[in-house]
């Protein structure tokens, strides 16, 4: 699938404002009155690094905490444009020369009995890969932004929309949320970290309170407290 991503320039602002590593302030910007931290699933045994959620967790109201976010985000945002900076590590996401047909990033691991032949496993194979091409979405051929600094693998690309946008990658493989969002005034920013169970959102402090006292888990968090990694988080 053909993506037209943004010029990274609308992010451009946030690395200068980054705290220190290792922080929540160090994948979100400085300025901001508050801070909510909020698990990305209900279910507590989910260590997932996206607020899209397809499982029994979204009962009883079949809302996801996306869902839940950008209900808390839409007052404040009203129609403006907002920005959205995607990971380019997603194994959905191709080179924009790819083969989607050959791409195996994304192919599950698949059990075969043991009797059967190479031949049969290689068909398989790429039965798959023919019918999933068309949800593989191809990456820019550059204009990557990289608030935390090139080479570290943290490469983001952008595109942007209304809000109801953080839901443009919903039907692909990993149903992800954007890694960062942020409409065009800056009044508010969302983080979600690739290796984060949670995500941190800065902003008023009146308006992420609905994040708090409507019982998704949210939770009052200063901008220097400890980023922690899925794998302290879910040990």
């Amino acid at each position: 699938m053909h993506m037209d991503w943004d010029d990274p320039s609308a992010g451009e602002w946030i690395a200068p404002l980054l705290g220190t590593p290792g922080s929540l302030g160090g994948g979100v910007p400085e300025g901001y009155e508050a801070h909510v931290r909020l698990p990305n699933s209900a279910d507590p045994q989910d260590n997932s690094a996206t607020l899209v959620q397809r499982s029994s967790v979204s009962e009883p109201d079949e809302r996801d905490q996306l869902d839940r976010l950008l209900a808390v985000l839409a007052p404040v945002t009203g129609g403006q444009v907002c920005h959205f900076a995607m990971w380019s590590g997603w194994a959905w996401l191709i080179d924009a020369d790819a083969d989607p047909r050959r791409h195996t990033a994304s192919v599950p691991l698949m059990a075969f009995p043991a009797w059967t032949t190479p031949w049969a496993r290689r068909r398989a194979l790429r039965r798959y890969q023919e019918q999933h091409a068309d949800s593989l979405v191809r990456r820019p051929r550059g204009g990557y932004l990289t608030p935390f600094g090139a080479g570290l693998g943290q490469d983001f690309m952008l595109y942007s929309g209304p809000l109801a946008q953080a839901r443009r990658f919903d039907d692909f493989h990993a149903s992800q949320s954007p890694s960062m969002f942020w409409p065009h005034d800056r009044s508010w920013f969302v983080w979600t970290d690739i290796d984060s169970a949670f995500t941190v959102v800065g902003g008023a402090r009146e308006a992420l309170s609905p994040l708090v006292d409507s019982g998704i888990g949210g939770e009052w968090v200063d901008r220097e407290a400890e980023f922690i990694p899925v794998w302290e988080s879910h040990p």
